[in-house]
């Protein structure tokens, strides 16, 4: 089930794209307000259903939920690493944005 779009994203990110230029700080930023968004969503869809989406929410303490949730960022954003090192493996490394740079 997973697996299909995790190919085709490989597939886009090797084949078809600009180069990956985020920076480590940029991808912490994004994932940690994604992870962050999640959380509060999954908060949200307890207190209209009464329940978690996710059964092993409710056996879960409230730290646990976080956790959780926080290694579920921590991996995705490891994936990003990941990625971005193996596409500057296969590619190089891009040139520096030159409008970052101008003073």
């Amino acid at each position: 089930m997973h697996a299909i779009p995790t190919i085709l994203l490989l597939v886009e990110i090797f084949g078809m794209s600009e180069a990956l230029e985020a920076s480590t700080l940029v991808g912490m930023v994004t994932y940690s307000l994604y992870g962050l968004g999640y959380y509060a969503w999954i908060k949200h869809c307890q207190s209209i259903n009464g329940w978690y989406p996710y059964p092993m929410f409710d056996l879960m303490t409230e730290a646990q939920r976080r956790m959780t949730v926080a290694g579920a960022t921590i991996i995705a954003f490891g994936s990003f690493l990941g990625l971005r090192w193996a596409y500057r493996l296969v590619y190089g490394t891009p040139p520096p944005n030159k409008a970052l740079h101008k003073r």
